[in-house]
């Protein structure tokens, strides 16, 4: 292991880089993203729920239902609000800590 180590094996993490605005609207002229097909459309709501609601796993878009959507109005004017469920950390017994479903605006 230290040698694997001391070699440099093993020891970048690996990461997603985020999708810039150039690289997005490529996706749009390519037809990638769009509603004229229903792959097109899956793509689409598939990227923004990951942008605005912060869905990372396939758990989490497969969990999604439409209770968790909700449309609203205040002075700033019409908005969406996501409200998560239950995550991966919390598992609901009693000597669990309590940690707040996910809600973004």
């Amino acid at each position: 292991m230290k040698k694997l180590t001391s070699d440099v094996y093993g020891i970048n993490v690996k990461k997603a880089d985020p999708i810039s605005v150039e690289q997005e609207e490529i996706l749009w002229d390519k037809s990638v993203f769009g509603n004229h097909s229903s792959e097109s459309l899956l793509h689409t709501f598939f990227f923004y729920n990951c942008k605005y609601f912060g869905l990372r796993g396939r758990e989490e878009h497969r969990n999604l239902q439409i209770s968790q959507i909700h449309l609203g109005e205040d002075d700033n004017g019409n908005y969406i609000e996501f409200r998560g469920k239950d995550n991966k950390t919390y598992n609901g017994g009693l000597r669990h800590r309590y940690i707040a479903p996910k809600s973004v605006k």
